[in-house]
């Protein structure tokens, strides 16, 4: 009776059974094989998708701003040359001649080209060519940030963004030829055909 005894109080535990696993091993096997959720998963994902987003309009709208600033920039590269242009010649007709569409003036057409190629589009008016009338010039370009913001250069001195909506970009005030020609109710800001023969040096 004492043997049988003596050999149940010393049975052996196989290393694979529930009472040699240790509470830390049990806890670490449950988080193995927990995994995350349908829901959670869902949620990360959206989560994401929101800052990408967030990410994409920001950086669209740094892109346009850099646009904006070359096309500025070349705006003025433009007055700078129409102003060297009327110290040595006293009036603006080389100038006109240096923006013919047909036979364009290297300088001025990398100016062009840089404003169309940061989406921008330049045009040149003058105060009455076919009238041989060069005294005042105006050129104006769309910016890319907005649908009715224009930048405009003139011989007045004005070099700034202006507002389409309250601004007439024929630039033709009577006799004179200015960005800051009030827009009238019919032309809202649009070219009026009757001055596009007079004033238009041929870039619409």
């Amino acid at each position: 009776m004492r043997e049988k005894n003596k050999k149940q109080s010393f049975v052996e535990v196989s290393p694979g059974s529930a009472s040699s696993t240790s509470p830390l091993k049990r806890k670490l096997c449950r988080a193995s094989t927990s995994g995350f959720t349908l829901v959670e998963v869902l949620t990360v994902i959206m989560i994401i998708a929101i800052l990408a987003s967030v990410v994409l309009v920001s950086l669209e709208r740094a892109r346009e701003r850099t646009r904006d600033s070359t096309i500025k920039n070349q705006m003025s590269q433009l007055r700078s040359l129409a102003e060297t242009v009327y110290t040595f010649t006293d009036g603006y007709e080389k100038f006109y001649e240096m923006t013919d569409e047909d036979s364009p003036d290297p300088d001025y057409l990398t100016v062009k080209d840089k404003i169309e190629e940061m989406e921008g589009e330049l045009t040149v008016r003058f105060t009455d060519p076919d009238n041989n009338d060069f005294s005042s010039y105006c050129a104006y370009t769309p910016l890319v940030s907005g649908e009715d913001n224009y930048f405009c250069v003139d011989s007045a001195g004005d070099a700034a963004e202006i507002d389409g909506t309250e601004y007439d970009f024929n630039c033709k005030d009577g006799d004179e030829i200015n960005c800051r020609t009030e827009a009238t109710e019919n032309d809202n800001g649009n070219d009026n055909g009757d001055n596009d023969n007079n004033n238009d040096n041929g870039f619409q």
